[in-house]
C-alpha cells in the first residue's frame, strides 16, 4: 500500500524481512488512510509551538497514527521473530514521539533532524529535547541528518560549513544513546552534490564518528595544513568566517524570510562577500605548488565563485521592490472571466510575472488590480501555448489540491502586517480555494470563506481569470495612501519540462509563494487612474524652507500632506528671521544648539507611514563634530532616531529603530564636519531592512524584520535632544522604500 493502515486483521503487516535493510519513512509522503480507525488517530489541527524549526515538517500531527501502526507491526514481529528489529523513520508530521503509545522494545527509530538550524538556540533545544524523549521510549535510536542546505535552493544559498556545530552535536548524540548516523547531502542534477562544499562537514563528521576523543580544532588544523599547504592560514580564515556568519545569524531561521534573502541580504551582503574574497586571494597567492594550488582553486571555483555570483545577482535583482497603485474604479467590472470590460483599462497592470528568483520565463502572464468601496478586483491573462496539456483535475471548492493543477494565486496582506494574509487559488475550471493565514483558524486557514466571485474563460492560446473579493470579508476599508502586501502568482504544469511545474510571480519571493516578507506593495491610490503612483517618486511631505520664519506661531509649508510646527524647549530661544539662510537650493533652516530649537511634523494616518515603508532624505551641513540629532520620531518605543554619535573614537552616522526591545542600528562613517552640503537618506522596508545612504550611495543596512509594530505618526527635525548644529535643506518624506538607484537619482537631481 501507499500508506500505513490499521485495516489489516492484526493491525500490521510485515512487507519484507531480512537481517539488513534500510530504514525509510513509513508513508513515502504519498497519502494517509481514510478509514475511521486511522482518521481518529490523525490530529491535523494540532497546534505547533511558536518558532518551531521547519514547523510544517518537524511536528507530531500524525504521530499517533504512524506510531500506532509501526508499533503493531513490531508487536507481530516480536511474536514470531523475538530477536529481530523493526525500524522506520521519525519523519514529516510524525517527527515527535507519540503521547499515547507505549512503543515495543524491538522498535528501532531513525530520527530526522537538521543540525544546520542549530545556530538558533531555540532550534537546537527543540531538536535535543525531542531526541531525549525518543531515547526514553525506544530500544535503539539512529539519526537521519540533513546536510541539505543547498538542495531546496538549487545551489543558490550561502554555503553551510559549520564544523564546530557538527562536533557539538555528535558529542550530544552520544549522551542520548544514538548508535548510528546517516547523512543526506544535497544532490544535484547528476545526483551528486557540490563535493567541495560537502568536504569539510562530511570530513569532520566521519573523523568524529570514528574517534570522538579528538578535538574538532585539532582535526581542522590538521586538515588545513595537509590539504592547503602554504595556503592553510587564509583558507582557515575563510571557513572560520563562514561558520561565524552562520552562528551570528541563527535568528534568520525564526522568521519566514526567503532562503536567498537570508543568504545574500541578511547573512552575506556584497560588503561581506569582499571579506571572503580577500581570504581566497591570499590563499591563491600562497599556494602556488601542487597539489595545493589545485585544491585552493577548487574552493575558489566551487565555493567562493558561486557565492559571488548568487550574492551579486540577488543584490542587482532586489534593487527594486515591486509596488503598484490600486486605483478606484469608476465602474465595477462584470465578473465573467473575459477581460473586455472597460474597468480593466482603469486598473493597474503588473509587469509580466517572472520566476521565483526574478528570471524571465517563456510566457508573459499579466495581472490587473483595482478596487471600489466594496470589492478588490484582480484579473489574470495567462498565455498558454499548450492548452491541450494544462492540468485541471480538481473541481471541489475550498480544497488546497487546487494547487496541484495549473493555477493562479492571489495574496493580500491588509495593512502589510507580513504575518497575516488572505490567499486565493483558482484553476482553469474556475475552482477556487480561499484561506486566511495566521489568523488563528485551522491549520491551513482553509475554514475561512471570503464569498469572492470568480470566473474563468478559456481560449485557444490561453485562459483568463476575473476575481472580486469583498472588502468586508477581509475586514478592510482602505484609505488613500494605505499600503497592503500583495502578490499575483501563477503555476504552469502542462507543457513545461519541470515535473514540479513552473512557478511565477509579480513580486519575486526567492522561495515559496507563502513568503509575506517578499510580497510587493499595493498602494491605495487617491484617484481612478492607475498611473496615480508614477515611476518618478514624488515626496508626500517636503520642507523646502522657502517661507519666511517670523516666530514660534508660524507654520512651515510641507506640501499639504502634513503639519509642521516651529518648536523649542522652554528655555530655548524664539524662532526668528535669522533661522532662514542661504541653502543648497533656495533657502535652508539654520539650527543653533544653544537656542534649543527644532521642528515637529505630524503626519496624517492616511499616509500609512506608521506601518508602511517610507524614505526620508535631506541635505545638511555642519562644522562641529559634537554628537547631535538630525531627525527623530520620539525616543521611547516605538521610536526611530537618526543622529551623529562618536563611539570608540569613531564618528558615526547612526539610524536606530525599536518598535520593541532590543534596539537595532545601522551605522556608517558620518559625513565630514567640513561645512559642505551632504545628502543623507534612510529607507525603511518594513519587515526587511533599514538602509543608510550618504551622498547618493548605500552605506549600511540593518535587519528590522522583528520590528513589525506601528511607529508614531510624527517626526522632529534638528532635535529635541542633542540639538543639531548646522543647516538643513529640502527635507523630504516618500511613501515606500526607494531603491538605491532612485535615492542616487534624487541626490544628483
Amino acid at each position: 500500500g501507499k500508506y500505513p493502515t490499521m485495516q489489516f486483521p492484526k493491525g500490521g503487516q510485515v512487507m519484507g524481512a531480512g537481517d539488513y535493510y534500510p530504514a525509510v519513512p513509513i508513508d513515502s509522503s504519498s497519502g494517509w488512510c481514510g478509514c475511521p480507525r486511522c482518521k481518529a488517530l490523525l490530529d491535523i489541527s494540532q497546534p505547533i509551538a511558536e518558532n518551531t524549526p521547519g514547523a510544517e515538517f518537524f511536528n507530531g500531527r500524525y504521530s499517533e497514527y504512524v506510531w500506532t501502526f509501526a508499533n503493531a507491526v513490531a508487536a507481530e514481529v516480536r511474536k514470531t521473530h523475538p530477536n529481530k528489529w523493526v525500524s522506520t523513520v521519525a519523519y514529516a508530521r510524525y517527527f515527535l514521539p507519540p503521547q499515547n503509545v507505549k512503543l515495543e522494545p524491538n522498535l528501532s527509530v531513525c530520527v530526522t533532524k537538521q543540525v544546520m538550524l542549530y545556530a538558533h538556540p531555540a532550534a537546537k533545544k527543540y531538536f535535543n529535547d525531542t531526541l531525549r524523549e525518543w531515547h526514553k521510549r525506544v530500544g535503539e535510536l539512529y539519526i537521519w541528518e540533513y546536510y541539505l542546505n543547498q538542495y531546496f535552493s538549487k545551489f543558490c544559498a550561502f554555503p553551510w560549513i559549520t564544523p564546530h556545530l557538527i562536533a557539538g552535536d555528535i558529542a550530544f548524540l552520544k549522551t542520548v544513546g544514538v548508535v548510528g548516523k546517516f547523512v543526506e547531502t544535497s544532490p544535484w542534477k547528476s545526483r551528486r552534490g557540490n563535493m567541495a562544499e560537502d568536504l569539510l562537514p562530511v570530513y569532520v563528521t566521519a573523523k568524529l564518528l570514528v574517534d570522538d576523543s579528538r578535538s574538532v580544532d585539532e582535526i581542522l588544523d590538521e586538515h588545513y595544513r595537509l590539504f592547503y599547504g602554504p595556503g592553510a592560514a587564509p583558507m582557515k580564515a575563510f571557513f572560520e568566517k563562514m561558520e561565524a556568519t552562520w552562528l551570528a545569524h541563527g535568528e534568520v531561521f525564526a522568521h519566514k524570510a526567503s532562503g536567498q534573502r537570508r543568504s545574500w541580504e541578511i547573512m552575506c551582503p556584497p560588503a561581506k562577500l569582499k571579506e571572503f574574497h580577500e581570504h581566497i586571494v591570499k590563499a591563491l597567492a600562497l599556494a602556488t605548488d601542487e597539489p595545493y594550488a589545485t585544491r585552493v582553486r577548487l574552493m575558489n571555483e566551487a565555493i567562493y565563485k558561486p557565492m559571488e555570483k548568487h550574492g551579486l545577482e540577488y543584490a542587482e535583482r532586489n534593487k527594486s521592490r515591486r509596488s503598484l497603485p490600486c486605483p478606484l474604479l469608476s465602474v465595477a467590472p462584470t465578473i465573467d472571466g473575459k477581460l473586455d470590460d472597460p474597468a480593466w483599462k482603469q486598473a493597474a497592470r503588473t509587469q509580466p510575472l517572472v520566476g521565483m528568483t526574478m528570471e524571465k520565463v517563456e510566457v508573459d502572464t499579466i495581472a490587473w488590480v483595482g478596487r471600489d468601496d466594496k470589492m478588490l478586483y484582480v484579473a489574470f491573462e495567462c498565455p498558454e501555448p499548450h492548452m491541450d496539456k494544462i492540468v485541471a483535475t480538481h473541481n471541489k471548492p475550498d480544497s488546497l489540491d487546487v494547487c496541484l493543477d495549473d493555477d493562479v494565486e492571489v495574496f493580500v496582506d491588509v495593512g502589510r502586517t507580513r504575518q497575516q494574509y488572505y490567499h486565493f487559488l483558482i484553476n482553469p475550471n474556475g475552482t477556487m480555494a480561499d484561506r486566511a493565514v495566521g489568523m488563528g483558524l485551522d491549520a491551513h486557514g482553509i475554514g475561512w470563506n471570503s464569498g469572492a466571485k470568480v470566473a474563468v474563460a478559456r481560449a485557444e492560446n490561453g485562459w483568463t481569470v476575473e476575481l472580486a473579493i469583498p472588502m468586508e470579508a477581509m475586514k478592510a476599508a482602505p484609505k488613500p495612501g494605505e499600503v497592503w502586501g500583495f502578490n499575483a502568482c501563477r503555476v504552469r504544469r502542462g507543457g513545461v519540462k519541470d515535473h514540479h511545474g513552473q512557478a511565477t510571480c509579480w513580486s519575486p519571493t526567492f522561495g515559496g509563494f507563502n513568503t509575506p516578507d517578499e510580497f510587493g506593495a499595493l498602494i491605495m491610490a487617491q484617484s481612478d487612474r492607475s498611473d496615480s503612483v508614477g515611476q518618478t517618486p514624488q515626496p508626500v511631505v517636503e520642507l523646502a524652507f522657502e517661507d519666511e520664519i517670523a516666530g514660534d506661531s508660524s507654520r512651515v509649508s510641507t506640501g499639504g500632506r502634513a503639519s509642521a510646527k516651529l518648536d523649542r524647549w522652554r528655555d530655548g530661544k524664539p524662532w526668528d528671521a535669522s533661522c532662514r539662510v542661504q541653502g543648497k537650493s533656495g533657502f535652508a533652516c539654520a539650527f543653533d544648539p544653544a537656542a534649543k530649537r527644532y521642528l515637529t511634523l505630524n503626519f496624517p494616518e492616511d499616509l500609512g507611514l506608521s506601518r508602511g515603508d517610507f524614505t526620508v532624505m535631506f541635505w545638511f551641513k555642519t562644522a562641529t563634530e559634537a554628537d547631535q540629532c538630525l531627525l527623530a520620531s520620539t525616543t521611547s518605543a516605538p521610536f526611530w532616531l537618526l543622529g551623529i554619535n562618536t563611539i570608540k573614537d569613531r564618528r558615526l552616522l547612526r539610524f536606530m529603530l525599536a518598535t520593541e526591545p532590543p534596539t537595532v542600528a545601522a551605522n556608517t562613517d558620518a559625513p565630514p564636519a567640513d561645512g559642505q552640503w551632504h545628502h543623507v537618506a534612510v529607507t525603511l522596508d518594513r519587515g526587511k531592512l533599514a538602509t543608510l545612504h550618504v551622498d547618493g550611495e548605500p552605506r549600511d543596512s540593518v535587519d528590522i524584520s522583528k520590528h513589525k509594530g506601528a511607529l508614531k505618526n510624527s517626526m522632529t527635525v534638528g532635535g529635541p535632544y542633542h540639538s543639531f548644529s548646522g543647516c538643513m535643506d529640502t527635507v523630504q518624506v516618500y511613501q515606500g522604500a526607494l531603491t538605491p538607484a532612485q535615492v542616487k537619482a534624487l541626490c544628483q537631481a
